[in-house]
């Protein structure tokens, strides 16, 4: 179970010095943004690229070293 965060200076407080994972994929022009450290997680869309938000949630990332997410499966499925 992952406990979505609404407020990104939250979850970036609690962020701070964890492990985590993001994923971030681009629709039509609209970036979705997931974030997950330990057990709390925060989602976005995004319509501008260049949105301050956005910038600060990649520089967390970066920074904190998280893991960039590309895809997922089941665990049943991981190794055929």
């Amino acid at each position: 179970m992952v406990n979505l965060v609404e407020d990104w200076d939250v979850f970036e407080e609690y962020a701070k010095r964890k492990k985590g994972f993001y994923q971030h994929t681009i629709n039509d022009g609209i970036v979705d943004m997931r974030v997950k450290s330990e057990e709390c997680g925060f989602i976005r869309e995004f319509k501008n690229r260049e949105d301050p938000l956005l910038t600060r949630i990649m520089d967390l990332c970066r920074k904190q070293r998280f893991i960039k997410v590309t895809e997922n499966i089941p665990d049943k499925d991981f190794f055929g």
